[in-house]
């Protein structure tokens, strides 16, 4: 299946309820995530949410699998239900699929940029162009 050929990288957000909980599911869960070839990419602890489907978010995070059938068989792995029933339930109050990315769906990227050199550019090189009067703009 060429839709399956390459990379899956899923965008969650969750609402944490129990930090000690939800610290002992990702601890539990990680050498069976890495046994399916998962990875965790960004990870971040929300404080506002701004817009979304749920307001409660308070944690957003990729996890990123060699393909699909990577993605399922870690999802349907006996263990890892065992440790997402033990740990994750607990503690987290909801989850949201965000985005979703695979090989079969374009990547999107800025025209003339090379992201490799994004860290030597300026904001206004980069593309990024600040708003007149804002505190700390680029003119």
């Amino acid at each position: 299946m060429a839709a399956d050929a390459g990379p899956h990288t899923t965008l969650f957000g969750l609402e944490v309820t129990d930090d000690a909980g939800y610290t002992q599911y990702r601890s539990a869960m990680a050498p069976i995530l890495a046994r399916h070839g998962g990875a965790f990419g960004c990870d971040f602890v929300v404080a506002r949410v701004l817009k979304g489907p749920n307001p409660r978010i308070n944690r957003v995070f990729t996890l990123t699998f060699p393909s699909g059938a990577n993605r399922d068989r870690f999802f349907a792995d006996e263990e890892y239900r065992s440790v997402r029933a033990r740990w994750f339930e607990p503690a987290v109050g909801a989850v949201e699929v965000l985005a979703e990315t695979s090989p079969d769906v374009a990547r999107p990227t800025r025209v003339g940029i090379n992201p490799g050199n994004l860290a030597k550019r300026s904001k206004t090189d980069a593309g990024f162009r600040s708003a007149p009067g804002l505190r700390g703009t680029e003119e």
